[in-house]
């Protein structure tokens, strides 16, 4: 009894997510499937899974749509809404269900721990990639190429300034206090 109550939460939950993607255009109808599935995993598996998926899915929507009047002049691919499709979900969160699925796996209490903090950077990267993408390109200065130094145009794979870099450090940490491992 209490596994099907279970289980029917992570399915109102995670068809919650992927609904509210779709209606506030954050997620394409792939991105919210792929979200579905993923959601599932991660509400399945526990309180730390779920919280880390929802608050950075719900940073990354949040800071996708700021100033994207702005954005969308710099950006060549931009996308109203920012919808991300099934390929962006599962790279962002792929990984997290893996981890989830490896800490159901086992009983050891120290693997346990580890894979908890596996979980943790997992997310605290992903976030800290979302942020400084999506705040960095709001620099007033020019961004540099991570491996030249030299000035190259905003929006550029590998390009940082000190905006972004801020951003994605916040980001990290917004993710780290979430949960002590």
């Amino acid at each position: 009894m209490l596994e099907a109550l279970r289980i029917c939460f992570c399915l109102a939950f995670a068809t919650a997510l992927a609904v509210r993607g779709v209606r506030k255009r954050s997620l394409s109808h792939s991105g919210a499937a792929a979200a579905f599935v993923l959601g599932m995993i991660h509400f399945y598996y526990g309180l730390q899974p779920s919280v880390l998926l929802v608050l950075f899915y719900q940073s990354a929507s949040q800071l996708t749509k700021f100033k994207a009047e702005i954005k969308s002049k710099i950006e060549h691919d931009f996308r109203e809404g920012g919808q991300r499709g099934a390929t962006q979900v599962l790279a962002c969160c792929l990984g997290g269900a893996v981890l989830c699925f490896a800490l159901a796996a086992t009983d050891n209490v120290a693997v346990q721990r580890c894979l908890r903090s596996a979980l943790l950077a997992h997310y605290a990267a992903a976030c800290s990639d979302t942020w400084s993408s999506e705040l960095g390109i709001l620099s007033t200065g020019q961004p540099r190429f991570i491996l030249t130094g030299k000035v190259v145009p905003k929006g550029t794979n590998g390009g940082v300034s000190a905006l972004g870099t801020a951003a994605g450090l916040a980001g990290g940490l917004f993710m780290a206090f979430t949960f002590p491992v």
